[in-house]
């Protein structure tokens, strides 16, 4: 159909096409409000464009503005960059992999991403419906257990299983019908166990972020590395399995794009401020020692955790030194490489990329989230049954012939290359943040 159209237009004739979609619209606050079709998607039904926080912004600028200070908005780009230039997954495997939990991301303003890429648009934002379903929209669904199930669960981050075997989930499950949910959106959780919201959104607040982040590693020196030497080793012997440090310890070629992408605390600052935000959260329902105590243990094992990892990075580290693993071409340094992931050249690393994506966040992350079984069972345990694995695995290596590149493995593109484009992209969010504050603020 050609030719502008007005909300009640949209509605009179979706009414018969799409009945659902209707249907949806007729329980949101947007039709009780009278914000129709054509306030989100224009009104030319020949250029009707997906809609990002754009529209959305302007009725809900505090929202919008918290997002795009924290971790979600970043998520396009980082499926953009391992999915596409790492991994070259084709688009099938990295739309329907990758792409539904990702497209929580902005997209940034490059010329070639349009509405008809999917989950971005032509302007710099997000997708407000990952959590917030379309058309309905509904606050109460976003605040449940449930909205951020679909993407936190699963093999990297089954954060919501480990709530959901947690005492926290066992109440939720058995006394959330009881759960008030409609409450103003800058109000503390009003009800007994918390839930995702509770902790990750406090007040509403939409900038989620975490102190010990996705993979549980901190920048040189930050919080507790400071007085602990083993734990500030260990942790840098991870980054530079990540080439966030050269294998020398200096700053490696993606330690930018982990400070971009808010992937770690690299200040003292950010992370004592964010680990202080968590602990009050905790002390309005548990004692001060208590949580204490708990916070303790929750580093104990994060700390054991990447002992561990840091243990399989070195001794691939010394089958690359010693020249039983050629260097691939594209890899960064002649050391692991971790965030090859499944591309790894060698079964190995195989192991080594599963220790960091899955065993490895599900030890320390079980922990944070109270589910003993996903801690030990689900991450302890494999990280410990497979180093024994891979020593042996590396005796037999030193026992044959080098591995050639080309004997495993896909091939990867020049990390360099990835960062850069990563930090360019970045960048053009940053600048596009910046000048809408401008606009504001005059």
């Amino acid at each position: 159909m050609k030719g502008n159209y007005t909300g009640q237009d949209c509605i009179n004739c979706h009414t018969s096409t799409m009945p659902g979609l209707v249907q949806s619209w007729n329980m949101s606050k947007h039709a009780q409000n009278e914000i129709y079709c054509d306030t989100c998607h224009g009104q030319n039904h020949e250029a009707l464009v997906m809609p990002t926080e754009t529209p959305c912004k302007s009725c809900h600028p505090k929202n919008v503005e918290q997002f795009l200070e924290g971790k979600h908005h970043l998520a396009w780009i980082s499926m953009e960059v391992v999915a596409e230039s790492v991994l070259q997954l084709n688009e099938t495997i990295k739309w329907k992999g990758c792409g539904y939990c990702h497209r929580i991301g902005a997209s940034g303003d490059i010329p070639n991403w349009g509405p008809s890429t999917p989950g971005v648009a032509d302007t710099p934002g997000a997708k407000c419906d990952s959590c917030h379903t379309r058309h309905t929209f509904s606050v109460i669904e976003a605040r449940k257990p449930e909205a951020c199930s679909n993407c936190h669960m699963g093999f990297d981050h089954p954060t919501y299983e480990m709530f959901m075997s947690s005492k926290h989930g066992i109440i939720y499950d058995t006394r959330g019908e009881n759960y008030t949910w409609n409450y103003p959106y800058d109000d503390q959780w009003p009800n007994q166990a918390p839930v995702c919201i509770t902790c990750h959104m406090d007040n509403g607040d939409h900038n989620s972020i975490t102190a010990y982040g996705f993979y549980g590693v901190l920048g040189p020196g930050v919080g507790p590395l400071a007085d602990d030497p083993e734990w500030a080793e260990d942790n840098a012997e991870v980054l530079k399995g990540l080439a966030v440090l050269t294998p020398e310890g200096e700053p490696g070629v993606l330690l930018d794009v982990v400070k971009d992408l808010r992937i770690a605390r690299l200040t003292d600052e950010e992370f004592q401020s964010v680990r202080n935000k968590e602990i009050q959260i905790c002390y309005r329902c548990h004692s001060e020692s208590y949580i204490d105590k708990q916070f303790t243990q929750y580093e104990a094992t994060t700390k054991e955790s990447i002992h561990l990892l840091a243990e399989g990075v070195r001794l691939v580290a010394e089958l690359y030194e010693e020249g039983m693993i050629q260097k691939p071409e594209a890899y960064p340094y002649n050391y692991p490489f971790m965030l090859a992931f499944y591309t790894s050249p060698t079964p190995i690393e195989q192991d080594l990329y599963l220790m960091l994506e899955q065993w490895h966040n599900r030890m320390f992350q079980g922990a944070f989230h109270e589910s003993s079984d996903y801690m030990h069972w689900e991450g302890y345990a494999p990280m410990r049954e497979h180093l024994v694995k891979m020593r042996a695995e590396a005796e037999r290596m030193r026992q044959g012939e080098p591995v050639m590149p080309a004997q495993a493995g896909l091939p990867i593109p020049e990390i360099l290359a990835i960062a850069a484009l990563l930090i360019a992209i970045v960048a053009i969010i940053l600048t596009y943040r910046v000048s809408s504050k401008r606009k504001r603020s005059r």
